[in-house]
């Protein structure tokens, strides 16, 4: 086995030394860490975004008056632009409008606290109805947000404490209004 020659000691040595001649020494300061000033009292603490709910994106179709209408999905979006900053409730470009190459899930009515069952004449009416979405049963448990055009539901899984939310046109939740339409 044939053997390196190891570099002579006394190059490498004197090599090392007059690297170091040029390289000052380190300086070591040794300063007091810091003070973090804390405002009195602090902010009023974030409101956290709402948990639990997920994003299916997927048309949820609900039957009203034997009209079939299309849901959105929707999910929480913080809106810094007001002060202080606020929930809103968005959905994604492609489910702004129907489209029929985009899928849908039937809305199935509970035969007793149903959709269907509810005198529809405010957007609170829809409050309690349940029914069977995705193989789940899921109620419609509160109004997150109403703007002018829609209504923004909570709809709780009690059997999974998961939460949907979903929107629905204002117009199909006035039955006395003459302008409600059915999405094709």
């Amino acid at each position: 086995m044939k053997t390196h020659p190891t570099p002579k000691p006394g190059l490498a040595d004197w090599f090392r030394k007059l690297v170091q001649k040029w390289r000052p020494a380190p300086i070591q300061l040794k300063l007091p860490p810091p003070a973090i000033k804390r405002p009195q009292g602090g902010p009023a603490p974030e409101e956290p975004l709402p948990g639990n709910y997920y994003l299916l994106e997927i048309f949820l179709e609900i039957t009203l008056g034997g009209v079939t209408y299309l849901a959105q999905p929707k999910r929480p979006l913080r809106d810094m632009g007001k002060t202080p900053p606020v929930i809103v409730w968005g959905t994604s470009l492609h489910f702004s409008f129907p489209n029929p190459a985009m899928p849908r899930m039937r809305w199935s009515d509970d035969p007793k606290n149903g959709v269907s069952r509810q005198l529809i004449t405010s957007p609170e009416d829809l409050l309690g109805a349940e029914g069977l979405f995705g193989g789940r049963k899921y109620h419609f448990e509160k109004i997150l947000q109403v703007t002018q055009h829609q209504v923004v539901y909570s709809l709780l899984c009690a059997e999974n404490q998961s939460r949907l939310a979903y929107a629905l046109p204002r117009e199909q939740l006035r039955p006395d209004q003459p302008s409600r339409k059915a999405v094709n």
